[in-house]
């Protein structure tokens, strides 16, 4: 389940449901870029677009989903694909 991940950054508490440290990475240069212009930061509608590391379960399988479209996304995909595997 990676539904109870969270982080604080400037006292915004941000939970997210996101695989992948590139895609925690980029939730939290979206939060600091935000912050820094002085923008509100509405931490329930942020998400990763549709078909990215989304995960579905089916009978007794989990499916993960990604339209990962350039070789450092299909190696980045791969490498957590292998510590989600392992860790399972």
């Amino acid at each position: 389940n990676y539904s109870n991940h969270t982080f604080t950054y400037n006292g915004i508490t941000v939970k997210h449901n996101l695989i992948g440290k590139h895609n925690i990475y980029n939730l939290m240069a979206t939060i600091i870029v935000l912050d820094k212009m002085g923008l509100k930061i509405d931490t329930s509608c942020l998400q990763l677009p549709k078909g990215r590391m989304e995960t579905y379960n089916y009978k007794d399988n989990k499916i993960i989903v990604d339209y990962a479209h350039t070789p450092d996304a299909i190696k980045q995909y791969y490498h957590h694909l292998l510590i989600i595997i392992i860790c399972t």
